[in-house]
């Protein structure tokens, strides 16, 4: 079954120019994300504030680490988070971690809903299966789009002639 029968890749008007290796789609951001990021966040906040009194030096210390872990850091990584297309492979790059994704060796490319731990900052994930038995999970904006220069770039690299 081809992606544009799972309703997952549906040809962009601006595929052409999208085929260029190195163009990068950032992850969707899902209001969920935003709202288990921010409410934790705000709830500890105020109880730093309430214990330890709204003017100490104390207060507005702890309120400091408590939005820097709570808002910045999350912040950062969905600043950082990235899916860049090269000659060879997709990589999925998240601050200093990059996953890289050989085109030559996807197997799959599925919709998905999975809940785990992924560089996608959404629940519209696509689940991209690759090598022996590996997987990442990912939810680029312009899905269609990415889908359709993903296909592009894997039948690109299957024309290659193999190296003996």
């Amino acid at each position: 079954m081809s992606l544009h029968e799972r309703g997952i890749g549906e040809r962009s008007s601006q595929l052409g120019r999208a085929t260029a290796s190195g163009r990068s789609f950032r992850s969707v951001l899902d209001g969920w994300v935003v709202a288990l990021v921010l409410v934790p966040t705000g709830f500890a906040l105020l109880m730093v504030l309430l214990e330890a009194g709204l003017t100490s030096r104390r207060a507005l210390v702890a309120a400091a680490l408590v939005l820097g872990g709570g808002v910045l850091l999350p912040a950062v990584l969905y600043a950082v988070t990235l899916y860049q297309f090269t000659d060879t492979a997709l990589l999925v790059r998240v601050g200093p971690f990059t996953t890289r994704v050989p085109y030559a060796t996807i197997r799959s490319i599925e919709p998905s809903r999975d809940m785990s731990s992924a560089p996608a900052f959404s629940l519209d994930r696509l689940r991209v299966e690759y090598g022996d038995g590996q997987h990442v999970l990912i939810s680029p904006m312009q899905r269609e789009s990415f889908v359709e220069l993903l296909a592009t770039h894997r039948r690109a690299v299957a024309a290659l002639p193999r190296s003996t």
